[in-house]
């Protein structure tokens, strides 16, 4: 927030504030001594245009890594890529595409440029030199047992890092000098004879004295990433969310240190020094790249991008322009530049909602956010509308939501638009509703009253000369209100009834009888209001906004912003803990809102994540959870039982608890004490119960609500799959064995093969005949114990499947289609680009993107050459990990579920697919399988499985 002088216009004397995105900390001297408010905002409009770093130009999917990019370097205008694919690939500064090769058979760690040279190392233990412009080979310049992680060039001089702690100096191809610094090293930068390391909990600064000598100078506290600036030495604190800048020489003085400059770990660092100004970027798992400015001894955040993956790794290309980022994410390459274009078109289109409420509801809390990245994808919701004018109705259950564009809408149940009035000239922030009237307050330090059927103006029954109406609360026919100072004020009319001054800025602001609730940055106070200006401090318990009651629990988040605090609201028992709710949510939660009765809880935030939970017994346990599709803001509970949310860009939902159920949601899960204690790989449903494998060897048996029936030890390692015919199941295991079981108690029956090398990746069974693939890429055909047919299609083959006397194999980057003939003999028929995992759902062929991130859909016709359909772009924000398809009557539907716990529901139609639902798994799923009554099984890490019904 910021506040900006001015004089000689109609608001007196008093200050204009200015709500700036939260990132921006100082404002430029174009922005003072301003005439009126309308230019600051055009000031503010045409600053933000200049300083917003944006996405400017993603590789497309065709030409991306396979799997994550460890490795960037920036060099004569080109980008050289490294990856856990073993590739390097060439870019231009678009992100097109212009060579690769298969630099080594595994991970590339690091890339590095010398003498018109590109260096390469991978865990392969190589270290090998390329023509930068043509990728060929010229020389190996080391081989190695261990794994070589890091490269660095400078004076002339080539340095390699090892998972040992060796560092080794190459001159001419030759090494002409080692140092042993006995741990392995997780980066490493050389300059003016000093070699910089990082370790797992220290950062080293050694002087090279020789060849083969050396110098310990400093040591730090702190961790990669690591990077040096113009005379600034920047790395990442041991917690690995912090940045901590000291000087680059002795004695390497702390400059500064940014708390919490990511809400989760940081794993790139890189900067630019240009004109005088000292940039830092850094980028992370809460896949923002952020941009801060050092100087005076201070570093200060200037912008921020959600690039939508994590980012593993960066580098900067620095011209006399601007200076432009280049970020590698997980699975992808994202290019960002700062453009006035896409800043100008982000500024005016994202508006954030910040207050939600229906006319019987309390007001919940809104974090201020601005987040220049959100997208909005119809999902889940019953209705959703963006703001379409409709005829104005009356009704007693409207709704009303405030935002920063200054306006508040009417909205009926269903989310009809029914009317607008701009309210204020900037961020309403939070509206309450007492009798017949709406009040509504704003950053313009004004509330004001409006009449709650027809929306009209009443008056203002507050004006403050200085300072911002943060928030609002109505009980029992009396209006709270709260300001920046901490000033609460109890309203009768437009008299001011009662001042509690609490003397800091208050985010959140409650009233439950004679206690007043208030959230600071780090703590909930209550107080006992007593009367005029006296009150007294209650109890103050660690926490933060937002806060809510449910029931006769208190209810609120705590300092880290991811888990849910439940206490008594009591003041007879102290305010007693009751329960706490470790990692709710993924990222910060931004609202809750809980019922009078029934002692359930709503909660939503960055994750766009909606969750019920249930309060009982001492516990808080998730009963539902949904994918909002948006950064959620604020929540509002109505008087049917459904549940509005209101987030990025202005957007609404609705829930419709009650009737809807928040269909397709998680309804079971296996018992802690009965699931596999490792991640599940296989599982199959088949006459009425679910079998499931995992990587501890078992096989266990399941009713339909996931009660377990029985299990045995099936292999001495994992079993990687599952198929059922007739009486019997069968299993196959990195053991090399397939074996088979009674279906109905897992008597073990026979192992009908046994190889001697290798493991049996799948089983598939079509038509009452057996198949199984293995890692040399042989299917066999079984016919009991005898291999009635084999077909070596050469590859290690991820999935299989068999349809109609045709086998679909999956490559690592290719779906193979064969057609099976007589005597082993096959002719292959089509090759499509993609990867596992792969399923036929009704007439479609579907399988993952080579990115891993994408759906494709085929025709699943020879005649017609196995036509693309259509593509999910983005299906999942991380990698898909399966598949299942489904016909049900005129239907064909398909489920999909991956790294990011979430599993979807698509419906393939009209040669298009759509999403229909979607729902928190809260685990990673590795598989998918569906049951004869519609329901989804899901199983993933560490042994969960959970039934979602559709």
């Amino acid at each position: 927030m910021y506040v900006v002088p001015k004089a000689n216009n109609k608001y007196g004397d008093r200050l204009i504030s200015v709500q700036l995105p939260k990132i921006l900390n100082d404002l430029p001297e174009t922005m003072l001594n301003l005439q009126s408010l309308e230019q600051v905002k055009a000031n503010l409009r045409s600053w933000l245009e200049k300083m917003l770093l944006q996405i400017k130009s993603r590789s497309n999917s065709g030409d991306q890594h396979s799997a994550d990019v460890n490795a960037l370097v920036y060099n004569n205008g080109k980008l050289y890529s490294g990856a856990d694919d073993g590739k390097i690939i060439v870019w231009d500064k678009d992100l097109k595409k212009l060579k690769e090769t298969q630099a080594h058979p595994t991970t590339v760690y690091c890339l590095a440029f010398g003498n018109d040279t590109l260096y390469s190392c991978s865990n392969d233990g190589a270290l090998l030199s390329w023509d930068p412009d043509t990728l060929e080979l010229r020389s190996k310049l080391l081989q190695v047992d261990n794994e070589m992680y890091r490269l660095a060039f400078s004076d002339g001089v080539l340095y390699s890092s090892d998972d040992q702690g060796n560092v080794r100096s190459h001159r001419d191809n030759v090494v002409k000098g080692l140092y042993a610094l006995l741990e392995p090293l997780r980066e490493l930068i050389i300059q003016n004879k000093c070699i910089y390391t990082v370790r797992d909990l220290d950062l080293v600064v050694t002087e090279i004295k020789g060849e083969k000598t050396y110098e310990v100078r400093a040591t730090f506290s702190g961790r990669a990433p690591m990077c040096l600036i113009g005379n600034k030495l920047c790395f990442s604190s041991r917690g690995g969310k912090d940045i901590i800048i000291h000087e680059n020489s002795t004695p390497y003085k702390n400059v500064c240190e940014i708390k919490n400059a990511h809400e989760m770990i940081i794993n790139a660092l890189t900067g630019s020094s240009s004109g005088g100004d000292v940039f830092l970027f850094s980028g992370a798992w809460d896949k923002l790249v952020k941009r801060w400015k050092i100087e005076n001894e201070a570093c200060k955040p200037v912008d921020f991008c959600n690039v939508g993956a994590v980012v593993n790794v960066m580098t900067n290309d620095i011209c006399r322009e601007a200076p432009k980022i280049l970020a590698s994410v997980a699975q992808q390459l994202t290019h960002f530049k700062r453009t006035n274009e896409e800043a100008r078109d982000a500024a005016r289109s994202k508006i954030d909602l910040n207050a939600l409420c229906t006319n019987i509801s309390l007001i919940p809390i809104r974090i201020s956010i601005y987040n220049p990245s959100c997208s909005w994808n119809e999902t889940e919701l019953i209705q959703c509308w963006n703001c379409r004018e409709k005829k104005r109705v009356s009704s007693p259950g409207w709704h009303f939501n405030g935002a920063d564009d200054g306006k508040i809408i009417v909205w009926e149940e269903d989310l009809r638009k029914v009317t607008e009035v701009k309210a204020h000239a900037t961020t309403v922030y939070c509206l309450a509703v007492s009798g017949d009237v709406l009040y509504s307050c704003s950053n313009d330090g004004t509330i004001k009253a409006w009449n709650l059927n027809d929306v009209k103006e009443k008056g203002t029954i507050l004006q403050l000369e200085t300072g911002e109406i943060y928030r609002l609360f109505a009980k029992n026919g009396t209006l709270f209100s709260s300001d920046e100072q901490g000033v609460v004020r109890v309203h009768d009319g437009q008299n001011i009834k009662n001042i509690y001054n609490l003397l800091e800025p208050l985010k959140d602001v409650m009233v439950v009888g004679d206690f007043l609730y208030t959230v600071r940055d780090l703590d909930l106070v209550i107080t006992e209001m007593k009367g005029h200006d006296n009150f007294q401090m209650t109890k103050t318990l660690m926490g933060r906004a937002p806060v809510c009651t449910s029931g006769n629990y208190l209810c609120f988040a705590s300092r880290s912003g991811k888990d849910i605090l439940v206490h008594e609201n009591s003041h007879t028992s102290g305010f007693k803990q009751v329960a706490e709710v470790k990692d709710a949510h993924e990222m910060i939660i931004n609202s809750l809102v809980g019922t009078k009765s029934g002692n359930l809880l709503y909660s939503a935030g960055w994750d766009k994540m909606v969750k019920q939970w249930k309060i009982e017994n001492g516990s808080c346990q998730l009963v539902n959870s949904c994918n909002a599709d948006m950064v959620v803001n604020v929540l509002a509970y109505g008087e049917k039982g459904e549940i509005y949310a209101g987030g990025s860009d202005g957007h609404i939902g609705l829930w419709d608890i009650v009737n809807a159920n928040m269909a397709f949601q998680v309804r079971t899960r296996a018992d802690a004490a009965d699931k596999h204690i490792s991640d599940v790989n296989a599982l199959v449903y088949y006459k009425g119960k679910l079998y499931s494998g995992a990587d501890d060897g078992k096989i266990i048996v399941w009713e339909e609500d996931l009660k377990k029936v029985t299990e045995i030890k099936a292999h001495p390692a994992t079993v990687y799959s599952l198929a059922a015919d007739g009486d019997t199941l069968y299993s196959c295991s990195n053991d090399g064995a397939i074996k088979a079981w009674n279906l109905n108690d897992l008597a073990p029956k026979d192992t009908i093969l046994q190889v001697e090398n290798g493991e049996i990746y799948k089983l598939y069974v079509g038509n009452g005949v057996l198949y199984s693939s293995d890692e040399q890429g042989v299917v066999r055909v079984h016919e009991g114990n005898t291999v009635k047919g084999t077909y070596n299609l050469l590859e290690p083959l991820k999935d299989i499947v068999i349809n109609n006397r045709v086998l679909f194999t999956v490559r690592d980057l290719d779906v193979v289609v064969t057609t099976l003939k007589e005597h082993n003999n096959f002719q292959l028929t089509k090759t499509l680009e993609g990867r596992a995992p792969m399923c036929i759902a009704g007439s479609y062929l579907c399988f993952s993107s080579r990115g891993g991130k994408d759906i494709l859909i085929h025709e699943n016709s020879e005649e017609s050459g196995y036509k693309l359909i259509t593509e999910c772009k983005n299906a999942h924000e991380m990698i898909i990990n399966a598949l299942v398809g489904v016909k049900s009557g005129n239907e064909t539907l398909l489920y999909s579920a991956g790294w990011d716990k979430i599993v979807k529901q698509w419906k393939i139609e009209n040669g298009a697919c759509k999403l229909v639902n979607s729902c928190d798994a809260d685990m990673v799923v590795n598989v998918l399988t569906y049951g004869e009554k519609g329901e989804v099984y899901a199983g993933g890490s560490d042994g969960h499985i959970v039934r979602i019904d559709v």
